[in-house]
């Protein structure tokens, strides 16, 4: 499952193009803000740009890959951080996705990352 549609700098850098498991958590989450930081000027245009970011998150939300899923509930919770205003119709859905990963069966980092 790996990024298709989201911009190539962002494809080449993101530890989902490498080997997941290997990536610590502290790279996973720099790239994640990173990816939250260029949200948050792509999102608050209008017309909203990158519009096959939250679809590619709900689906790491539900990926096999532990590691995947930490990286998919990282980038939802610094999206609220830094954007919530812009995504108001997707509260609901987001909040929801984040409520899933509270029950995930085998990472404590996104039970964790869920509850912030």
């Amino acid at each position: 499952m790996r990024p298709r549609r989201l911009p190539r700098f962002v494809r080449l850098a993101h530890p989902l193009n490498r080997d997941a498991s290997l990536t610590s958590s502290l790279v996973r989450h720099s790239c994640s803000r990173v990816i939250s930081a260029i949200a948050s000027i792509e999102l608050e245009v209008v017309p909203p740009q990158w519009p096959e970011l939250l679809p590619f998150l709900y689906q790491l939300a539900v990926a096999p890959n532990q590691a995947h899923r930490a990286v998919g509930y990282f980038i939802l919770f610094a999206l609220l951080d830094t954007v919530a205003e812009c995504l108001q119709s997707e509260l609901p859905k987001m909040f929801a996705t984040l409520g899933q990963g509270l029950n995930d069966p085998e990472s404590l980092e996104v039970r964790i990352t869920a509850l912030r």
